[in-house]
C-alpha cells in the first residue's frame, strides 16, 4: 500500500446539531431559517476509505422497526418512516407516520421475495416540505435502503468481493480503483460546497444543477452505509467504508476498471504523461519484463496488443463476454406503429442474482426528475443493468461494449474532475428533460470507462400509429476518449428494430477499440450487426408484435436447434445466453434477467421483470443438485435461491402487481 493511500481524507459528515436556541448536540441540525440539515464536519474526523465510520446522523430505530427489519431479512415484508422531532432536531425511525410535533423525512417499503420469484422489491420516497432539506432527505432516504435491505447487501457484497478478486490477482489495481473514487469523492465535496463546518440545507448548496446532484447522490450512499454498518454484524457482515460501497455500486464495470487501472498499466500512463514518480521509474525499470505477458516498452506492448486480436477465437471471446460483455437488447417498433417496446437481457455471473427492482420518489427540485424505477442491485442506487423508467417519459438501457485489448485505456484523462459512473447516470436520469438532453450530459461527464451503447427512448415523442419523429431514439457509444452519438429514430422507423449486442456500431468508435481489425481477420464474430445474436434478431425481431412475444424473444435461447447463429450455435451466443451449459467449457455466466416495457407500461413507469437464466426452453438452473451436492464448488451464491424457475412480475410504483395494459 503506497502512502498516498494510507492517508486520511478530511472531509467527513458527522453531525453536530443547532437545536433552536443554538445549542448543539449529536444529530441532525436545526438551523437559524428552521430548515432541519446536516452539518460537516472540523478537518480531521473522517476518511472516505475508513471501515464502519462515525454515522453522519443518529437515527433511533425503536424495538418494532428493528424485528420487522430482521424479520425481513430472508423473506417477508417490513416498512420504515425517518421521523424528525421539530423541537429537537432527533431523527428516529418508526413504522408508521409521525408523532405530533414531529414530521416524517422519508419512507421505504421492502418486499424480499426473492425466494418466491428471484425479485425483492423496494419503495422509497421522500418529503417534500421545505422544513426539511435536500441534503436530509437523501441522507435518509439511503439510510432506510441500507437498514431494511442490509442481509440482501451483505450477500450481495460478499458474492462480489470474490468474484473481483479473480481479476485483482491479475491485475493488482483495487488501489488505483480506491484512489480514483475517494478523490472523486473529494472532488464532489469540493465542487457541491460540502466543506469543513458547513451547514447543508438548501440554501448553501451550490446553485450549479450538476454538482448539486452530485452532492444529493453522496448523501444518499452516505445514508446507505451508515445504515449497512449499523446493521453488519446482525447479518454477519463486515463495516464498509464509503470507498467499499462506492466500488459495490460499480460493480458493472468493476472487470473493466480491473483493466483499466491495471497496476502496470498506470504506470506506464503516469510515465508517459510525464506523472511518474522516481519509485514508478525503478518499479517500471525492474519490470522491464513480462507481466500477464505483455512486455513494458512500448513498441514491444504495441506488438503484443496486435497479436491479441490476431488471436482472437471463440474461446478467447468466451472469455472477453463472461468477463465483461454483458446484455442483449431490443428496441422494438411494431407494425403501423402500434406501439414502441424496449426489452433488455442482462449477461453476468450467476453469483451476483441477489436482485432488486427499485422505485424512488425524491423531490430534488423542478429541475429534476422525482420519479423512476430500475431493476438493482442490493445497496446500488442505481442500475447497472442498466434498465431505467423515469417519470420525465424517458427510457434509458444499455449493452457493455467489449474490450478486446487494454489499448484504449491508454486514452484515460490523468486529471480527474468527474463523479462515479453510476452517480453520473442517475444524475443525468435525473436532469435531462428529453433524449438529446440525456445523451449530452452523458458526454459531458464522461469518465473513461464504462464503454456502453446507450439506447435512450422519448415516449414523449412517440404516438401510437404516427410516423417516430426525431429524438425518439439516441444512441449514444462511450469508449475510452470517445463519445458518438446519434439520433435513430429515422432508422428506427425505416429498420422497425435497433438490436444490441455488445458490439460497437459507429465506424469511429469500432476503429478506435479495434473491433474493425477483428472483424477483418475473424469475421461475423466481432460484426457490428452480423454477430450471432445479430443474426438471430435479424430474423425474429420481425415477429415481435407484442409484449407477450417481446418477453419470450429477450429470454431467447434455441440451443442446440437455434438456426440462426450460422456457425455460432452455442449456449453462450444466445439472447439470453446460457454459459453452464457448455458442454466444454461450462460456467455459471450468461443471461440473470430479463425487463420488457411498452407505450402503455412505461407511462406508468412499469415494466415486466423475470430474474434468473432462461428456463423458457432450458432447464432450470439451479446451484446444487437433488442431494444438496454442490454443482459448482467454489462459486459463492449466498442469499439465493437454489432452482431458478420463476415467471415474470409486473413490476409498479405501488408494488409487485398488474395494470390495465396489456
Amino acid at each position: 500500500m503506497t502512502a498516498a493511500r494510507r492517508v486520511l481524507l478530511f472531509v467527513g459528515l458527522i453531525l453536530p446539531a443547532r437545536a433552536l436556541n443554538g445549542a448543539r448536540q449529536a444529530g441532525a441540525s436545526l438551523e437559524t431559517d428552521g430548515q432541519l440539515g446536516l452539518t460537516m464536519p472540523a478537518p480531521g474526523s473522517f476518511g472516505f476509505s475508513v471501515a464502519g465510520p462515525s454515522v453522519l446522523a443518529e437515527i433511533a430505530a425503536g424495538d418494532d422497526v428493528s424485528s420487522a427489519a430482521s424479520a425481513a431479512f430472508r423473506t417477508g415484508s417490513s416498512t420504515a418512516t425517518v421521523v424528525a422531532d421539530l423541537s429537537t432536531g432527533k431523527l428516529s425511525m418508526q413504522t408508521s407516520g409521525a408523532a405530533p410535533n414531529s414530521i416524517p423525512v422519508a419512507w421505504a417499503k421492502y418486499d424480499n421475495t426473492a425466494q418466491n420469484n428471484g425479485w425483492a422489491y423496494l419503495s422509497v420516497g421522500a418529503t417534500d416540505d421545505s422544513r426539511v432539506s435536500r441534503d436530509m432527505t437523501m441522507y435518509a432516504a439511503g439510510y432506510l435502503e441500507g437498514y431494511l435491505s442490509a442481509q440482501q447487501i451483505r450477500d450481495f457484497h460478499h458474492n462480489a468481493q470474490i468474484l473481483m478478486q479473480e481479476d485483482e490477482d491479475k491485475h493488482h489495481a483495487l488501489g488505483n480503483i480506491q484512489d480514483m473514487f475517494s478523490n472523486m469523492m473529494l472532488n464532489v465535496c469540493n465542487k457541491s460546497g460540502m466543506h469543513a463546518g458547513q451547514a447543508l440545507t438548501d440554501s448553501t448548496a451550490t446553485d450549479d444543477a450538476w454538482w448539486k446532484q452530485a452532492r444529493y447522490a453522496l448523501l444518499q450512499a452516505w445514508g446507505t452505509l451508515d445504515a449497512y454498518n449499523h446493521q453488519a454484524s446482525s447479518v454477519n457482515g463486515q463495516p464498509m467504508s464509503l470507498v467499499d460501497l462506492i466500488v459495490l455500486n460499480s460493480d458493472g464495470e468493476t472487470p473493466e476498471l480491473e483493466m483499466a487501472f491495471d497496476m502496470e498499466e498506470t504506470l506506464l500512463r503516469k510515465s508517459q504523461n510525464g506523472g511518474a514518480s522516481e519509485d514508478d521509474t525503478a518499479f517500471l525499470q525492474r519490470r522491464a519484463t513480462h507481466l500477464r505477458g505483455k512486455v513494458v516498452s512500448a513498441s514491444a506492448r504495441k506488438a503484443a496488443r496486435e497479436q491479441e486480436i490476431k488471436n482472437l477465437d471463440e474461446l478467447a471471446w468466451l472469455k472477453i463476454k463472461r468477463s465483461g460483455g454483458r446484455c442483449s437488447a431490443l428496441v422494438r417498433l411494431t407494425d403501423d406503429n402500434k406501439d414502441l417496446m424496449v426489452g433488455h437481457t442482462t449477461f453476468s455471473d450467476y453469483s451476483e442474482m441477489n436482485r432488486i427492482f427499485k422505485y424512488y420518489d425524491l423531490p430534488l427540485g423542478s429541475d429534476s426528475v422525482r420519479k423512476m424505477g430500475f431493476s438493482s442491485y442490493p445497496g446500488v442506487a442505481g442500475s447497472t443493468d442498466d434498465y431505467y423508467l423515469l417519470d420525465s417519459g424517458l427510457v434509458i438501457t444499455e449493452t457493455t461494449i467489449s474490450m478486446l485489448t487494454d489499448e484504449p485505456y491508454d486514452k484515460l484523462p490523468e486529471e480527474n474532475d468527474k463523479v462515479p459512473d453510476f452517480m453520473r447516470i442517475m444524475m443525468s436520469n435525473r436532469l435531462a428533460k428529453t433524449a438529446p438532453d440525456w445523451t449530452d450530459l452523458m458526454k459531458k461527464s464522461s469518465t473513461g470507462t464504462y464503454s456502453s451503447q446507450w439506447m435512450v427512448v422519448d415516449y414523449n415523442q412517440f404516438t401510437p400509429g404516427n410516423p417516430v419523429g426525431a429524438g425518439t431514439l439516441m444512441v449514444t457509444e462511450q469508449v475510452p476518449g470517445m463519445t458518438h452519438t446519434e439520433d435513430m429514430s429515422s432508422r428506427l422507423q425505416d429498420k422497425r428494430s435497433w438490436t444490441s449486442a455488445n458490439r460497437a456500431w459507429y465506424s469511429d468508435v469500432r476503429q478506435a477499440i479495434g473491433a474493425t481489425e477483428a472483424e477483418s481477420l475473424h469475421g461475423a464474430l466481432f460484426s457490428a450487426d452480423n454477430n450471432p445474436r445479430g443474426q438471430i434478431f435479424q430474423k425474429t425481431a420481425p415477429k415481435v408484435q407484442y409484449l407477450v412475444v417481446l418477453q419470450h424473444e429477450m429470454r431467447r435461447n434455441n440451443w442446440t436447434n437455434e438456426d440462426d447463429g450460422a456457425e455460432f450455435n452455442t449456449p453462450d451466443h444466445a439472447i439470453a445466453a446460457r454459459g453452464d451449459l457448455d458442454k466444454d467449457h461450462p460456467n455459471p455466466n450468461g443471461g440473470v434477467d430479463s425487463k420488457v416495457t411498452n407505450s402503455c407500461l412505461a407511462k406508468l413507469l412499469q415494466c415486466d421483470a423475470i430474474s434468473g437464466p432462461t428456463s423458457d426452453t432450458q432447464k432450470p438452473f439451479r446451484w446444487n443438485d437433488e442431494s444438496g451436492k454442490e454443482l459448482y464448488p467454489g462459486v459463492p451464491h449466498d442469499g439465493m435461491p437454489n432452482l431458478w424457475n420463476f415467471d415474470w412480475v409486473r413490476m409498479t410504483p405501488g408494488g409487485e402487481g398488474g395494470s390495465d395494459c396489456a
